[in-house]
């Protein structure tokens, strides 16, 4: 399995999020190959990772859910379905 650190060697390379760009409603979502979702969980993870290293803020439950929530947008269709997400 290839790391995060395996594919990027540099900064640029790292904060750069082509799948997620391709994003722009949740059918995008549903689109995707499960290859293509695996690299749209990365490029999500990078950014989470951008936005903390300048803004601050923890990263442990925001890294956590993203396989979760990009499985839930893939499997049903959120512009119709509706979601209850309790984070308490």
């Amino acid at each position: 399995m290839t790391s995060m650190h395996d594919k990027y060697r540099t900064p640029e390379e790292f904060n750069q999020t082509p799948i997620l760009n391709r994003i722009n409603s949740p059918a995008d979502v549903r689109a995707l190959s499960l290859d293509e979702l695996s690299d749209l969980a990365d490029d999500i993870r990078r950014k989470i990772i951008a936005v903390a290293a300048t803004s601050g803020g923890h990263l442990a439950p925001h890294l956590g859910v993203v396989e979760l929530t990009l499985a839930i947008h893939h499997v049903f269709d959120m512009e119709r379905d509706l979601l209850i997400w309790d984070v308490g």
